[in-house]
């Protein structure tokens, strides 16, 4: 019951942002160019520009700081590439971005896990909003992010344990101790 209820909650709120979304005349006509033309809003132009610093320096990247100078070279101030695989590998290179896929890997397994064995609905459902933060706008520093890498993880700790009929728990173990003095 309690997994049929969260689906209908989040039902209701994902129809209910697409109905408030599909009211903004700017991002309807937005999302139709992307899909229509294939306009990425200028993202494709950053991400060309930024080819040339990813290739000279694949293994390590350049840091923040050599990014943040490069773009004050190329654009004339910081911009980020919307885009969070791009940014870590300009930052920390193929070396940072294996580590940060192998962070989300088992970030997401995590909330799948919880999903399997605990029947922990939401986990699962914040994986999808992340992704799509991670390929179209910025998570790395935004903290509702991390929050939510670290509710994922977390969230099956917090979640209390059925107590079945007959099995032992720490307060009655004390109970019956002191009961029997």
């Amino acid at each position: 019951m309690e997994k049929i209820s969260i689906l209908f909650v989040g039902s209701i709120a994902i129809i209910y942002t697409w109905v408030i979304l599909a009211q903004s005349e700017t991002l309807v006509q937005r999302l139709s160019r992307s899909y229509e033309e294939g306009d990425l809003a200028g993202r494709d132009l950053i991400w060309q520009r930024l080819y040339p610093l990813i290739e000279s320096n694949p293994i390590l990247g350049v840091g923040k700081t050599g990014y943040h100078y490069f773009s004050q070279m190329i654009y004339g101030g910081r911009k980020s590439p919307h885009n969070v695989i791009i940014e870590i590998l300009c930052y920390t290179g193929i070396i940072g971005l294996i580590i940060y896929l192998l962070f989300l890997f088992r970030v997401f397994k995590k909330g799948y896990q919880d999903y399997k064995t605990e029947g922990l609905l939401l986990p699962l459902l914040l994986i999808p909003p992340v992704l799509g933060m991670i390929v179209s706008a910025q998570i790395l520093g935004v903290k509702i992010g991390w929050v939510i890498f670290a509710y994922i993880v977390g969230s099956s700790v917090f979640k209390p344990k059925s107590e079945t009929i007959g099995s032992i728990t720490p307060l009655a173990t004390y109970e019956n101790s002191l009961r029997h003095r």
